[in-house]
């Protein structure tokens, strides 16, 4: 889900900007695409918001879309070179 629905969703701007510790108009701005939150931050909203707002959503241009929530290690393919025989 993309940050604007989810501020729909949850109260409008201002409240999840109070939720996830970001200024309302920041977070606005990002829904419209004329400002990125850093990667820490993407991740960051992505544990804050339960994995309903993704990291890959916030910056796809860093993180693939099935990029593993931080200490998930259930949808971790082996690296390459290293599977198990």
């Amino acid at each position: 889900m993309d940050i604007r629905t989810y501020a729909i969703k949850h109260g409008g701007f201002p409240r999840i900007a109070e939720i996830l510790g970001f200024n309302a108009e920041f977070l606005r701005q990002v829904a419209k695409g004329r400002r990125r939150v850093s990667a820490e931050n993407a991740v960051r909203i992505e544990l804050l918001t339960q994995g309903t707002v993704t990291r890959a959503e916030l910056r796809p241009d860093i993180f693939h879309p099935r990029s593993p929530i931080q200490g998930d290690t259930s949808s971790q393919t082996p690296a390459a070179g290293r599977e198990s025989a």
